[in-house]
């Protein structure tokens, strides 16, 4: 696997050679309150009963756990996928559900509430050829389908368009990190990388 100790059959605190649940919430307790474990500095509250593990807040605690103990309580509802982590199973929702499909089957122009495809380029066609919206300024072609936002700039449209949707075409090779705009990942490659 990727290098995380998970351990099988009987959990036992490495101090003080108790017994422990596959829990990681029980597991906690136990991080906090036996009198062997080593503490580097008594402001850390809770250290791993397996490692050399520390820190100052039981949620980072409980999350490193889980990672000994395999438990993955977070679960997906659309499929098979689980996580030791929260953030990470509200990640697998945002790219492998939500923006696949749960937003596209419900895009609707809020002036003449016709189906959209979830394609930039037909957006953006659509922002400047729906007839409903009044245009104010003749030089504001382009109307946001989503809220109220007007532009005669493509580009400014496109990138406004992509924060409704979701969308971040530009991705880094290097930490996965994704954004709208390609300056924002040049600055990101800058600054990072």
């Amino acid at each position: 696997t990727d290098g995380t100790l998970i351990f099988t059959g009987t959990l036992v605190c490495k101090y003080c050679e108790a017994p422990q649940s596959n829990d990681a919430t029980l597991l906690l307790e136990h991080c906090k309150k036996c009198l062997k474990i080593p503490r580097p500095d008594s402001k850390y509250n809770y250290v791993c009963v397996f490692c050399d593990y520390h820190s100052y807040y039981s949620s980072s605690v409980r999350d490193h756990l889980r990672l000994h103990t395999g438990e993955k309580p977070f679960r997906c509802p659309y499929c098979e996928y689980s996580s030791a982590q929260k953030v990470n199973l509200n990640l697998h929702i945002k790219i492998k559900h939500v923006l696949n499909h749960v937003r596209i089957t419900e895009l609707r122009c809020r002036f003449c509430q016709c189906g959209l495809n979830s394609d930039i380029e037909s957006l953006l066609t659509h922002s400047k050829s729906c007839t409903v919206p009044y245009r104010e300024n003749p030089s504001f072609q382009l109307v946001c389908l989503f809220c109220d936002y007007h532009s005669y700039n493509s580009g400014h449209m496109k990138n406004h368009i992509r924060r409704h949707i979701g969308e971040k075409p530009y991705k880094c090779n290097i930490c996965h990190l994704e954004t709208i705009q390609k300056s924002q990942m040049t600055l990101h490659m800058k600054i990072r990388h």
